[in-house]
């Protein structure tokens, strides 16, 4: 069962003292939250749950690995919206005439997420941007391959959290993208074609940056 704030508009705590009895139900921020059970919500990529009646109502928790039970999660970030203006371009580097590399322009990636992937990110901060390039070594295989990916493996990792990200976190999280492309392509009849890559991330006033082979580079502020 959908439990997004659209469709749940209207249920809130009764705190009218009109002694009806009626305790409705709070609704967490952002969307994507799906029904747990009678009194709970879940959001399936960060597995943060929301308490809507009852005990504890209005407290996000996650599952503790070491006991198995429930513990407070605090509440998810609240997204800011930076008065940034970004603008993303590509060239190509033709070599021996062919097309070695593959550039990734995804200029909103709670767009992408919403109509590529079928889930929202609520929780980044705005302008929430990703660029991507692949540079293939002996043919343009792998790089075509990482192209076509690299959204798939990236935007559900950014979901497993819908609390703050440090800028260290949203480094490793690049890193581990990169990982998880390189570990697909090993495993695929691509894996001798190679390539270098670059990944960059921008959320709200912060950009980030991993990468891997023969790759740079260079941020020109105006």
């Amino acid at each position: 069962e959908n439990a997004d704030e659209s469709q749940l508009e209207g249920f809130v705590v009764n705190n009218s003292g009109s002694g009806d009895g009626v305790m409705k139900k709070l609704i967490p921020p952002g969307e994507g939250w799906v029904r747990h059970d009678e009194d709970t919500l879940v959001n399936p990529q960060s597995q943060i749950f929301f308490v809507q009646q009852g005990r504890g109502a209005g407290s996000y928790l996650r599952q503790d690995p070491a006991s198995n039970s429930l513990v407070d999660a605090g509440e998810p970030h609240a997204p800011l919206d930076c008065k940034s203006t970004i603008r993303g371009a590509s060239a190509s580097w033709i070599r021996k005439g062919a097309k070695m590399d593959r550039a990734v322009l995804l200029n909103d990636i709670t767009k992408i997420a919403r109509l590529a992937l079928k889930f929202p990110l609520s929780f980044v901060d705005q302008p929430a941007c990703a660029y991507a390039l692949f540079q293939g070594l002996r043919s343009a295989e792998s790089a075509q391959w990482c192209a076509e990916n690299f959204h798939k493996k990236l935007l559900p990792i950014i979901a497993e959290k819908i609390h703050s990200y440090t800028t260290a976190e949203l480094q490793k999280l690049l890193e581990r993208t990169l990982e998880a492309l390189d570990a697909e392509i090993l495993k695929s009849a691509h894996a001798f074609s190679g390539c270098s890559a670059m990944l960059v991330l921008v959320l709200g006033d912060r950009i980030v940056l991993a990468g891997v082979g023969d790759v740079r580079a260079v941020l020109l502020p105006e």
